[in-house]
């Protein structure tokens, strides 16, 4: 009976904080100024790559019509980047979030993807769900424009 309410109580409380995470999330996007076309969004990233202090890093860029690619970021070598944005979630705060993933290293390096072990893996997905996630959604919902 007591691992039944303690699988039951992790459950409830992890659908909590996902919950909570999703909604910290999506009141940031809709609160946030919307980018309407790639130019827009290359003069929003320059002032947002100063403001970071991540102009050693190469990323680029783009605004995507396709409702079924995910908003996200990745990294293709070390300092090298590409931010996609896609609706709804084509806005300010997305952007912020995906840079903040760039600007604080959430990303491993090609040569620790290749050595990863399936419990690195696994930790590497908790520490991506409890720590990376929450830092980059609250830095894009204390920055938003008010």
């Amino acid at each position: 009976m007591g691992t039944i309410l303690g699988v039951f109580g992790f459950t409830i409380t992890h659908l909590i904080y996902l919950l909570s995470l999703m909604g910290i999330e999506r009141y940031t996007s809709q609160n946030s100024p919307k980018i309407e076309n790639q130019s827009h969004l290359e003069r929003i990233v320059k002032i947002e790559i100063e403001k970071m202090g991540l102009k050693d890093k190469n990323i680029k860029v783009k605004l995507s019509n396709d409702r079924g690619i995910k908003s996200n970021a990745t990294q293709f070598k070390d300092n090298h980047y590409e931010i996609i944005l896609s609706p709804p979630h084509n806005d300010l705060g997305v952007l912020r979030h995906e840079l903040y993933h760039i600007a604080d290293g959430h990303f491993l390096t090609e040569k620790e993807i290749k050595e990863i072990g399936i419990f690195e893996g696994i930790i590497y997905k908790f520490g991506y769900i409890y720590y990376r996630e929450p830092k980059a959604a609250i830095y894009a919902f204390k920055n938003l424009e008010r």
